[in-house]
Parts: C-alpha cells; sequence; structure tokens
C-alpha cells in the first residue's frame, strides 16, 4: 500500500547526516559549488524518503524550485516521483481579504473571471518548466473549502472556479504530469465539479470537516480517480493514541486499501509540530493492515528507522 505526505517539514529528523546544507548557504553560492550542496542536500532527501518509505516528495522552494526539481529528478533515479505545488484557480484567500473578494464578486465579476483566465495560463507555464526540469506530479493546493462546506455556493463555484480547474487539470495532463488535487475542508457539496475535472488523485479527504471517505471512495472509484489522505491530521499534535488508531483504522477499512486506487496519508501534512512518535505509529497501522493482506516484507518500522525514532525529541 503506497504512501506519501503533502509536505513533511520534519524530514531532517531522518537525515543520517549530521551537518545538511543550508538552503539560504546554497542560495548564496554559484557555479560547481552550488551544484555540490544541491546534489549533497537532494541525497539526505532521497535517504529520508526512502526511511519513511514514501512514493513521492514535494519541492516547496519556490526561490530554488526548478533547480531542486532537477537534481532530486537525478538523485532519486526513479526510486520515488518528484512533485511541484501550482495551482492557480480561485481560492480562499487570506482572512483580511475574503470580504474583498465577495465585494469584487459581486461588482465587478467579470474582472474576476479575466483573473482567473490569466491565472490558468500562468500555472500551465509553471507546469511545463517543473517538467522540463524532471518534475512528474502536480499538486494543485487550492483550498476552497471550510470545515462547514465550501466558500463559494456551488452554483458560483461552477462559474468561478470550475472552467478554469478543468482546464488547467487538463493542460497538466497533456504534458504527461500526474495531477494531484489538495482541498482541504468540507468538499461534499462541490465534489462532482472538482471530479469533473478528472485529476489522478484527491486529497484531503477531511475527516475532521465531516468528510466519510466510504462515500468519496463510491464516488470516485467508477471514475477511476485515486483518493489520498484521511487519517486526521489533528491526532499528530492532539488526542491520544487510541484516537490516531481509531481514524487510522477506519481510513483503512473504508479506502479500499489494498486495491488500485488509494494512498494512506494523513488529511494535511507534517508540520514543525507534529509529533513524529504519532507518525510512526501511523505507519505501523499501516504496515499492521498490509499484513492482513498478505504483505511479507519486514516489519515497519525498520532497524534504521527504530535508530532514527530514538533520537526525537517526543512532545
Amino acid at each position: 500500500m503506497p504512501t506519501c505526505e503533502l509536505a513533511f517539514f520534519q524530514l531532517g529528523k531522518f537525515y543520517d547526516d549530521p551537518n545538511p546544507p543550508d538552503l539560504d548557504k546554497i542560495a548564496e553560492t554559484s557555479g560547481k559549488k552550488r551544484k555540490r550542496l544541491l546534489r549533497h542536500y537532494c541525497r539526505n532527501i532521497a535517504e529520508a524518503i526512502e526511511r519513511l518509505e514514501h512514493g513521492q516528495i514535494c519541492v516547496w522552494n519556490r526561490d530554488l524550485r526548478l533547480e531542486i526539481t532537477e537534481t532530486l529528478a537525478e538523485v532519486s533515479a526513479g526510486r520515488y516521483a518528484v512533485a511541484v505545488p501550482i495551482d492557480h484557480t480561485l481560492r480562499i484567500p487570506a482572512g483580511e481579504r475574503l470580504s474583498e473578494l465577495c465585494f469584487r464578486i459581486a461588482d465587478e465579476p467579470d474582472a474576476i473571471l479575466a483573473e482567473c483566465e490569466r491565472g490558468v495560463e500562468e500555472a500551465i507555464v509553471e507546469a511545463r518548466q517543473a517538467c522540463e526540469h524532471g518534475g512528474e506530479i502536480i499538486w494543485m493546493c487550492a483550498d476552497y473549502c471550510f470545515n462547514q462546506g465550501p466558500f463559494l455556493s456551488p452554483e458560483m463555484f461552477a462559474k468561478f472556479v470550475t472552467p478554469f480547474l478543468q482546464r488547467q487539470t487538463a493542460a497538466f495532463k497533456e504534458m504527461d504530469l500526474i495531477t494531484i488535487k489538495h482541498t482541504d475542508g468540507n468538499i461534499m457539496p462541490v465534489l462532482d465539479q472538482i471530479f469533473s475535472a478528472k485529476p489522478h488523485a484527491l486529497h484531503s479527504i477531511d475527516a475532521q470537516a465531516g468528510v466519510d471517505i466510504a462515500e468519496v471512495r463510491r464516488q470516485a472509484e467508477p471514475l477511476g480517480i485515486c483518493l489520498i489522505g484521511n487519517v486526521e491530521h489533528q491526532y499528530m499534535e492532539t488526542g491520544t493514541e487510541d484516537d490516531l488508531r481509531r481514524s487510522a483504522k477506519y481510513c483503512l477499512e473504508h479506502s479500499g486499501a489494498g486495491k488500485p486506487g488509494y494512498i494512506y496519508s494523513t488529511s494535511n501534512a507534517i508540520n514543525e509540530y507534529s509529533r513524529m512518535d504519532r507518525y510512526l505509529l501511523m505507519q505501523q497501522i499501516r504496515h499492521e493492515k498490509m499484513r492482513q493482506l498478505g504483505y511479507q516484507g519486514p516489519e515497519y518500522p525498520s532497524q534504521t528507522l527504530r535508530n532514527v525514532s530514538r533520537g526525537l525529541d517526543y512532545y
């Protein structure tokens, strides 16, 4: 059963390297030294990704995005895919700009639509660059939903989001890029519209927002859309181990685990506050399920991960 995360901002805890290169210092160098440091940086990432058994890594640094993408593609040698976040569809704006967007949609809808058109063109240019530098996956990370539901009504979503999401996704797929649509929150009122764009996969299947993976799976499976996520991210920081086990086991039971069309993941990303003991427990639960399905590989965590985990600072 494959696994990955949208982002993993504690990857350095899984490096063997006691003195990993700093991205700020890499940015200050040039020539052969820059390339050497980038390869060193990316080799650390490759080793950590393999320890975590992830199938992909997403490049979040904007300043060095293309250089890191190209170097990771070289270093990975096909062991995992390299991903880039690109999505210029209309999203929930920052809090202070939400009311401004509401007024603009009411007062100048044509201007908003024109901006959405330009956004798709910009996204296509960025995706082509990422593809030329070895990127294989595009995470479309515009968030559309709160826990209560989408930030636009389904009717408005159909006007201001869906056509542009469809065009953006189609353009990415024409470049042979794997497309993953990410959005948190309660997606159910607009799930049919998101699925109409035909992304290869949907993330995050947000259980905290009341999204039931069993129902999403029922709708996704006939369309051939893969699901990613659903293990409640909040239990990486709060709650009990039993809460995490309950969430993970429900996810595995109803996601179609063991069949094509599901990738195990949290419902968001691993941030600086996530507990690594909880994350390793989540992956241990995955391996328990895999063994029930007949997997004969090594137990998880591997000896390497056990050694790494002893050095983690648990909360």
